[in-house]
């Protein structure tokens, strides 16, 4: 028995030896990986330990909570991501779809006429399909003869559009000369959108309420969502950055800042994020910058130390600062870290919570009926005009809407409508320069900044990077 005893002890110790023995080595082997990870933030060589951390987060077990998990990796469907109520859920009572696609000319018989032959005829009233409100299942019909759209249900525009007319073009013209009226033949042929005409944005009549049918979940707080943005535009002002206080900054310039949050894009999407961490993130770096200086070395320790605070302030399960170590490639310490923490909290006087423009396009895209495609796109957009510094001359609101108006060009539709008018309190002529502003910073930026579109090109967004947008 004290043979086989001290045979075990002895197979136990080799074991530990070797075990040991290869811990060393993998230490050893880490050590040298991170040096060539610590090259430095502006060549990028740390994104290799993001795709090594999704790996080894992949297979932890959340312990505290009794489950498998990565630990602050929560699963979710990319539209919940975006927000429960960014994309619109048509009611079930609904039947129809948008038959009649907008730009489709329709026309309506006003007065019906006997003419020789016993033929009949009637004057006929040209229109144009301007919209189609899914909630309310109502076309918005513009006729030349009239300022104002008309409403009118799928059954009332299939008669519109489905009238024959027998009898040829010249009795129909004769008609017209001796009526003075318009007419022509019913067609249901696609015009030009530009055919159209402008809709009348400013009619709030024509606009929809978006929080109707809300109006039964408290958790959608539909009594007093307005208020809570009218709230929002009111402060949104007061988080905003002075849009030059590059000017102040000694050591980094805004190619930097740019290569920065390119990098925090990444390491946002490897530990699964909600959109609004990503967007607090980035306000917390700009509002620091704006008020005290960084060196080159310490730019990334301010990023990473802003997505800390933000992933505290926003998500369930923050990742852990370890992690963060790790995906800087052992450039900072956890000393380091926590330090920066309490330096930037103290500069902002302890002020975190702000109206972000994720918050604002969620509202926008429900107003504007998004399909999964515009707000894919919009995100995409949005997101963009986080590398920018001169963007930052504009306001969440204002950078939220012409995202929306950017994506509904880009995919055939109306860039506004009476309901985003109403809830965005922005018309299209305040929309349409800043929309022309974030298409021309996209149309410079660096190649070499492609976080973003990458994100955006993977089948979970819709690969809605590959869109082509349009020109304003």
């Amino acid at each position: 028995m004290r043979l086989r005893s001290r045979k075990n002890a002895e197979a136990g110790a080799s074991v530990a030896e070797k075990k040991s023995v290869i811990g060393g080595r993998h230490h050893l082997q880490r050590t040298a990986k991170d040096k060539v990870y610590a090259e430095g933030l502006l060549k990028g060589t740390a994104r290799q330990a993001l795709g090594d951390l999704a790996h080894r987060e992949g297979n932890k077990v959340n312990k505290e909570h009794g489950r498998e998990a990565s630990r602050s990796f929560i699963k979710r469907k990319w539209t919940q991501d975006l927000g429960e109520n960014s994309v619109h859920k048509p009611s079930r009572r609904a039947k129809i779809s948008n038959t009649y696609a907008v730009g489709t000319a329709v026309s309506k018989i006003v007065d019906k006429i006997i003419v020789e032959g016993g033929i009949e005829h009637g004057k006929l009233r040209l229109g144009v399909v301007t919209g189609f409100d899914a909630r309310e299942q109502l076309y918005r019909i513009k006729f030349d003869d009239v300022d104002e759209e008309e409403l009118l249900n799928h059954e009332e525009l299939g008669k519109i559009a489905m009238v024959k007319n027998t009898g040829g073009a010249e009795s129909l013209k004769d008609q017209a000369e001796k009526s003075n009226t318009i007419v022509a033949p019913v067609s249901l042929s696609p015009v030009k959108r530009e055919d159209a005409g402008p809709s009348p944005h400013q009619c709030c009549d024509l606009a929809t309420d978006i929080d109707k049918l809300d109006s039964e979940n408290p958790l959608l707080a539909s009594s007093y969502v307005q208020e809570m943005y009218e709230h929002y535009r009111s402060k949104e002002a007061d988080t905003c950055t002075n849009p030059a206080y590059m000017d102040d900054q000694n050591f980094i310039n805004e190619r930097m800042r740019a290569i920065l949050i390119d990098w925090l894009v990444d390491v946002h999407l490897k530990f699964k994020l909600v959109p609004e961490t990503l967007h607090l993130t980035v306000n917390i770096i700009d509002r620091y910058l704006a008020k005290d200086r960084v060196i080159r070395q310490r730019l990334q320790l301010l990023g990473v130390t802003a997505f800390l605070i933000a992933t505290k302030y926003e998500e369930v399960y923050p990742p852990e600062i370890p992690d963060l170590v790790y995906i800087c490639a052992g450039s900072y310490t956890k000393y380091e870290i926590l330090a920066m923490e309490e330096t930037i909290l103290k500069s902002l006087d302890y002020k975190i919570t702000i109206p972000s423009a994720h918050a604002f396009l969620v509202r926008y895209l429900k107003a504007g009926l998004a399909d999964k495609k515009i707000v894919g796109l919009s995100s995409f957009i949005l997101d963009g005009t986080l590398l920018s510094y001169d963007l930052l001359r504009y306001l969440p609101s204002q950078l939220a809407a012409a995202s929306v108006f950017i994506a509904r060009r880009a995919v055939g539709r109306n860039g506004w409508n009476p309901t985003l008018d109403k809830y965005a309190r922005y018309s299209e002529d305040d929309i349409l320069p800043v929309a022309r502003a974030i298409l021309s910073e996209q149309s410079l930026m660096p190649t070499e900044l492609r976080a973003v579109r990458n994100k955006y090109r993977s089948a979970r967004y819709g690969a809605v990077a590959n869109i082509e947008l349009p020109s304003l």
